[in-house]
């Protein structure tokens, strides 16, 4: 096949799961042309080698709402970066239907999940959603909806000024929302990541979605038999919903004489909240240690020397680094939430936890304590990458997923 690829992804998880896909096709015969923004990563992965790259000019989204976009919400209008991103769009499809391509494979936009491509274009197209825009869905850590608190009289001039400032934010909401659901549902056929990622999308856009699973790549991920070290290791941004502190609150659990160090392997960290982690870690007697934007060949040596990978990421969709741990013979212990219930089996190649740190920590101290189980989980690990999530399954899926949107004829939508 023919197959015009869309994405305007960050570094990290999803970057990484897009290049397993396109590198996999390549090297099935298909042939990979992709657009792109100025503002995804260009840096992390190198998508040249998989085909040509156009990157087709978009302003960076503006960091202040501008007024008349605020005046512009209180009809449900689009604001002007939403207008922007529909003429890069446009121009995309223009060229890709110029290509004689066959199918489109569509990825996420990390401004708005679902991009607004699937509107543009004619050819038959497949996007590959790693979630819904979680910041209007979710609450972090409260709803976006909930009114505000109390204030004063509303005779007063602060009561007008919040009222005015939080209906313009909410009329926002309500438009991102819809044009959201409206891009979603422009496409033949959605793909997302896990079976707890089809029932969010059932509950977010009352739409039914498929699982396509993704796979690791085990000619990088791979168990190289070091000596393991005193630490366990956790990789993905270093934020508040990766939850680090409860981590590091769960090794303050374990006893001090066989404290494990923490490892951070990070593509992303905030200077504000490193340092609040750094001072949480000095106060739970905990040493962290955070790495930034390493080498496969370093993380892959950091895999293999840790004595667990722990994860306590909140409400995680899929969570590919936990099987990129299991593909190097290392157990996880993670917290038994969203996806991680579908990649991590408990007492196969991991122990699940509820989301106690006294749980987490015990977890941790029976793995580095009981060298059996460790062996035996670190074995059945490596077995269940090979059975279940190798690249090759994964390719084997998202390349059905194409070559079925490229015969699909296209059901009207019932609203």
């Amino acid at each position: 096949m023919k197959i015009a690829v869309w994405h305007n992804v960050p570094s990290g998880g999803s970057k990484r799961a897009l290049y397993y896909h396109l590198k996999g096709l390549k090297e099935r015969g298909h042939t990979i042309e992709i657009w792109t923004t100025p503002q995804a990563d260009s840096e992390y992965l190198d998508f040249s080698s998989l085909g040509p790259i156009h990157v087709v000019p978009l302003p960076p989204p503006q960091q202040v709402v501008p007024f008349k976009d605020r005046f512009g919400y209180f009809v449900f209008r689009q604001d002007s970066y939403m207008r922007q991103m529909q003429i890069h769009s446009a121009l995309c499809a223009e060229q890709m239907q110029a290509g004689g391509f066959d199918v489109l494979f569509a990825n996420s936009c990390m401004v708005y999940a679902a991009p607004y491509i699937g509107r543009f274009i004619k050819i038959p197209s497949l996007l590959y959603l790693a979630e819904p825009s979680r910041h209007l869905y979710e609450a972090n850590p409260i709803l976006p909806w909930m009114a505000p608190d109390a204030m004063h009289s509303w005779t007063s001039l602060s009561y007008w000024r919040m009222l005015i400032n939080d209906f313009w934010r909410e009329r926002r909401f309500r438009v991102l929302v819809r044009e959201e659901r409206t891009n979603l549902l422009a496409f033949r056929k959605v793909l997302v990541n896990s079976l707890f990622s089809v029932e969010t999308c059932l509950r977010v856009y009352g739409k039914s979605t498929e699982v396509g699973y993704l796979g690791v790549d085990t000619s990088i991920f791979k168990h190289l038999n070091l000596p393991r070290q005193k630490f366990v290791i956790c990789t993905g941004s270093f934020q508040a919903r990766k939850d680090p502190a409860f981590i590091i609150e769960s090794l303050q659990q374990v006893k001090a004489s066989k404290r494990p160090a923490l490892v951070w392997v990070a593509n992303y960290t905030d200077a504000a909240f490193e340092a609040q982690m750094r001072a949480l870690a000095k106060q739970s007697g905990v040493e962290l240690i955070l790495r930034k934007m390493v080498s496969d060949e370093e993380l892959v040596s950091l895999l293999n020397q840790a004595s667990a990978f722990v994860y306590a990421a909140q409400l995680e969709p899929f969570g590919l680094a936990p099987l990129e741990a299991s593909a190097c013979g290392l157990p996880v212990v993670a917290v038994a939430e969203g996806g991680i219930r579908e990649t991590v089996v408990h007492q196969q190649n991991g122990l699940l936890v509820s989301r106690s740190t006294r749980q987490m920590g015990r977890a941790i101290e029976r793995l580095l304590d009981d060298e059996p189980l460790w062996q035996q989980l670190s074995t059945q690990a490596l077995e269940l990458i090979e059975n279940q999530w190798s690249m090759r399954h994964c390719i084997d899926r998202i390349e059905t997923a194409l070559y079925d949107t490229a015969m699909l004829v296209k059901q009207p939508t019932v609203e």
